[in-house]
């Protein structure tokens, strides 16, 4: 178990990815940082395999390729998720199998949507507050909520901002693949 609860910085090397097959807390109480050595030479990203007790509250998490979660129905809030580019995952969040609560993020200027999740992959998710500011900088039309398919349980996504980098940017802040019956709840703040 690693646990953090300090407002540290953890600086990564670059190309390196942090696998977590257990626990992985980080929830201090004034923010903490979690960055690339050099913001020009990226780290690979985290991958959360098979766990339900991680937490990443009240932490910035920038200059990586993406978070992925495989079987993990962790928590992620309060944070910064930002400068992602998509070297390890398509969205700044991939899911995979997982059920995890996503609430009061802001999530901006990453190369891709900011959660995603496969096609060939059961999830329930649950999203409130997050801002997604100014992403995709590479002007593609690429929705910011990108989902698969989902379990039966309502897909609920709440008080979301989204915001665009460019002028005329048109993509939607949500693209949805139904295999299954679904029942969605969204309401977009702004």
């Amino acid at each position: 178990m690693v646990l953090v609860t300090e407002p540290i910085v953890i600086k990564i090397a670059g190309e390196v990815l942090i696998t977590v097959e257990g626990v992985f807390q980080v929830y201090p109480e004034n923010q903490a940082r979690i960055t690339a050595m050099d913001t020009n030479n990226r780290f690979l990203g985290f991958r959360f395999d098979n766990t339900s007790l991680s937490v990443l509250r009240n932490v910035i998490i920038e200059y990586g390729g993406g978070i992925k979660l495989v079987d993990s129905n962790m928590e992620i809030t309060d944070c910064i998720i930002r400068y992602f580019n998509k070297a390890y995952s398509t969205g700044a969040i991939d899911l995979f199998h997982s059920n995890p609560l996503i609430a009061r993020n802001e999530i901006y200027r990453n190369a891709g949507p900011a959660v995603a999740s496969g096609a060939n992959a059961v999830h329930r998710l649950m999203y409130d507050i997050i801002l997604f500011m100014k992403t995709t900088p590479s002007n593609a039309n690429t929705p910011q909520i990108n989902l698969g398919t989902m379990n039966d349980d309502t897909i609920r996504i709440v008080g979301n901002s989204i915001t665009g980098l460019y002028d005329e940017a048109a993509a939607l802040p949500l693209a949805l693949l139904f295999w299954r019956r679904h029942q969605l709840y969204y309401r977009q703040q702004t």
